[in-house]
């Protein structure tokens, strides 16, 4: 079993590659879609694991997750085939959708946005989300503050994932305030 913990909440994969989540979806964070109200923090509360969709309205579970990562604002996830989905919030640009905007329910993001290539891992920081692609190639996207998302944009948000100049990565982590 694979388990991340967020400020508040937890994300596991559990042995059949289904994603489960619980804790305070304060920051839509869970993946639990507008069907809860925004009216009490007492609603926002999951105290047993639920299952996160790709599709909640059609009822479409994620499967084949094998590798997640949560922060106090955002999710990521990986799945068997090389998919990247993200949610919760994005007001950075940090969950890689084109403008710093919240998404509420998981979603996948286009393979053209990372070179066309599957996704190996992920790693997310308040700010900012680390993307390592099977070809060894490192992406980011979110806050560029301290230089951390490794490209020459300035310091503003990078909504979309942009490509990392190293060579040869083989693994990487985001911390509030740098990447490794």
């Amino acid at each position: 079993m694979t388990v991340s913990c967020g400020v508040n909440f937890t994300l596991a994969v559990g042995e059949n590659g289904g994603l489960w989540a619980w804790g305070n979806d304060i920051n839509r964070n869970l993946d639990r879609g507008p069907t809860v109200p925004d009216d009490t923090l007492l609603q926002l509360q999951i105290h047993t694991p639920e299952r996160v969709f790709k599709n909640r309205t059609q009822g479409v579970a994620l499967r084949g997750v094998v590798a997640v990562s949560a922060v106090y604002r955002h999710s990521a996830c990986v799945t068997e085939t090389g998919e990247l989905w993200m949610w919760g919030d994005g007001h950075w640009g940090q969950i890689g959708q084109g403008a710093p905007q919240s998404q509420n329910n998981s979603k996948c993001i286009p393979r053209a946005q990372h070179g066309g290539v599957g996704v190996a891992m992920v790693s997310c920081a308040d700010m900012h989300t680390l993307v390592l692609t099977a070809d060894g190639r490192a992406w980011s996207c979110g806050s560029g503050e301290y230089g951390k998302l490794g490209h020459s944009n300035p310091p503003e948000e990078q909504p979309i994932l942009d490509f990392l100049k190293f060579v040869e990565t083989a693994a990487l982590v985001a911390g509030d305030a740098s990447t490794l």
